[in-house]
């Protein structure tokens, strides 16, 4: 027992709501299980309910002083798993506001008005023995759910789902199958077998009679409704300046905002100038093409602002001895435990969190997920000769080839799960090149990218953006012609100004290539790579991986180097998630 810390180690706190027909000694055992799943006493569980419907809200490893995550009454309760960005609930201490905010939320929902990401609200009415949970129109807020017997559970923790309905807990053999052959889940499962991740836009009503899950305002329908409108991007560009307008009391200590020679960051410092907030900008380098970049649009820009090249070659040439890592197995159970586990793993090539609560005292601006405005997995030539199924054949035939260290059983598998989620965008209309593009949507930023932090504001991540641009031309998308064209109305004098991947070609790729190559496992560590993979695969049990395939891999590197990495990354997430299973079915059977 970690009797020092009264926050659970996960990046978010951790809410639950559960309808319990056995009563108030249901929710004890329920409190019970989880302080023991998180290591902290159980007075450091805020708990409440009766007639059935209760809550459960413990911090998370993050604090903030962005207006209160949580309020609870003898009537009611309301939480959030992300910041809000809301006038009225920054400025509030009380929690009030917060319930106000919640409950108006869940109307405008029921009318079907889109919610922008990350969002993920949860409100329990004590009095009528209801308790409502929503996620934002992307998915990418989380919110997962189950029914089990008399119990029936919402919650943005997969884990704390698995602890509360007291089963054992077994893992969900197709979530992995497609995590190992897309990099990534797909659909709706999670890595624990009958608990599932609710789709965007998703607005689960919980009562004595169960769950009932309307998609009321879903990206489908956001898309959908889109469809015909002129792209004229006034809607996005109104949409994100007015986030970081109510965001900017938020937004005045130190802003940092980074720079490249990319679309994204190059659209958020428009917005930050347009803004008029104080910053401090700065471009990462090598390559050196991104500082040679900005400095131009440092240098064209109308509105000064601060700007600095950062050289990580210095930190090189300083002397200072490299970083000490912890063991990797070690790493991925920490890091599956801090994120939750349901997202891409990359973190995990850093050294574990710390486990005590980490300070946030002002928010960041950042261009992340901003890459869904353009097209995917489709090429100028397959536009120019309108062929969309080549794309579609080529994209979804590649995770048989590319990772062909799983055996081919569960590659195909994960390839079916997928072409099921084209199945469905073909539902409500989307298909051809805008399928490839709508994949991206529900499938990589939704499952994939790492979930933002409570200090990141991204203002490109709104439904208005997705309004405006998915249904733009594909060659026109290809080229981020959206982007652009934004940028350029917010910052007509950088218009000259090339981007990255115009100014780099004709290049050489070893000077000018935009991707950091980190080390991989195996040159950091050979011998805790090779342990690690032998351990993972044994623990794992899900298929064999001799030394001798491992040792050959890592020479003829199938897919590249970095694809064989993230493989083998993914063997060691999986061994994280065990790691995680084995506390979750302990505490279960101790209860």
């Amino acid at each position: 027992m970690i009797e020092e810390l009264s926050n659970a180690y996960s990046n978010q706190p951790v809410i639950l709501l559960a309808h319990c027909k056995r009563g108030d000694q249901e929710a004890l055992g329920i409190k019970i299980r989880l302080a023991r799943l998180f290591q902290i006493e159980a007075d450091a569980i805020t708990a409440n309910g009766h007639n059935g419907t209760y809550s459960f809200h413990i911090p998370g490893s993050y604090t903030t002083s962005f207006g209160n995550e949580y309020c609870a009454t003898s009537q009611e309760f309301a939480a959030t798993a992300s910041t809000i960005i809301d006038s009225a609930v920054i400025q509030d201490t009380s929690g009030r506001a917060l319930l106000d905010y919640t409950r108006n939320t869940i109307l405008k929902m029921t009318d079907g008005q889109p919610t922008a990401a990350p969002l993920s609200l949860f409100y329990a009415n004590f009095y009528d023995n209801t308790a409502h949970a929503m996620n934002d129109s992307f998915g990418i807020g989380r919110l997962y759910y189950c029914v089990h017997k008399e119990l029936s559970v919402v919650s943005n923790n997969i884990a704390a789902i698995a602890v509360a309905r007291n089963i054992p807990t077994k893992s969900d053999r197709k979530y992995w199958e497609s995590y190992y052959t897309t990099g990534g889940a797909v659909g709706d499962n999670t890595y624990v077998h009958g608990i599932k991740r609710a789709p965007g836009g998703t607005l689960v009503k919980m009562t004595s009679l169960g769950l009932k899950i309307r998609f009321p305002t879903s990206l489908y329908s956001v898309i959908s409704s889109s469809r015909d409108r002129a792209a004229q991007y006034g809607n996005a560009i109104d949409s994100a300046l007015k986030l970081i307008s109510t965001a900017k009391p938020l937004l005045q200590n130190s802003l940092s905002v980074g720079l490249s020679g990319g679309r994204d960051s190059r659209f958020v410092t428009a917005l930050a100038l347009q803004s008029d907030l104080d910053f401090q900008s700065f471009t990462a380098v090598p390559p050196d093409l991104e500082a040679d970049i900005a400095e131009q649009l440092h240098d064209k820009s109308r509105k000064h602002f601060r700007w600095e090249r950062r050289d990580n070659r210095l930190k090189a040439k300083s002397g200072k001895p490299p970083t000490q890592l912890s063991p990797i197995l070690e790493r991925a159970a920490d890091w599956f435990e801090f994120t939750g586990g349901d997202n891409w793993p990359t973190f995990m090539r850093k050294n574990s969190p710390r486990r005590k609560p980490i300070p946030v005292r002002s928010m960041a601006l950042s261009g992340a997920f901003g890459d869904f405005a353009r097209g995917h997995y489709y090429t100028k030539n397959e536009v120019i000769s309108r062929d969309p199924e080549t794309a579609i054949n080529r994209m979804q035939s590649s995770f048989l080839k590319m990772r062909h260290l799983a055996p081919a059983e569960i590659r195909e598998s994960g390839v079916d799960q997928f072409k099921a989620t084209f199945d469905e965008m073909a539902d409500h209309g989307i298909t051809g090149f805008y399928a490839l593009d709508g994949s991206f949507l529900v499938n990589r930023m939704r499952r994939q990218f790492p979930h933002p932090g409570p200090n990141t504001l991204i203002p490109m991540l709104s439904t208005s953006m997705v309004a405006d641009v998915f249904w733009d031309d594909p060659a026109s998308k290809l080229n981020g012609d959206a982007l652009r064209e934004m940028t350029n109305k917010l910052v007509p004098e950088w218009s000259s100004v090339p981007y990255f991947h115009e100014a780099a070609v004709g290049s050489d790729p070893a000077v000018t290539n935009k991707v950091t190559i980190q080390p991989t496992y195996w040159e950091v560590d050979r011998d805790d790579f090779l342990a690690s993979v032998e351990y993972s695969v044994k623990k794992n049990d899900f298929f064999d991986l001799s030394t001798a395939a491992v040792e050959q891999a890592i020479v003829d590197l199938p897919g590249g180097r970095t694809r064989t990495n993230s493989f083998f990354e993914t063997v060691f997430w999986h061994a994280g998630f065990n790691s995680l299973l084995d506390r979750i079915n302990t505490v279960v059977s101790d209860g």
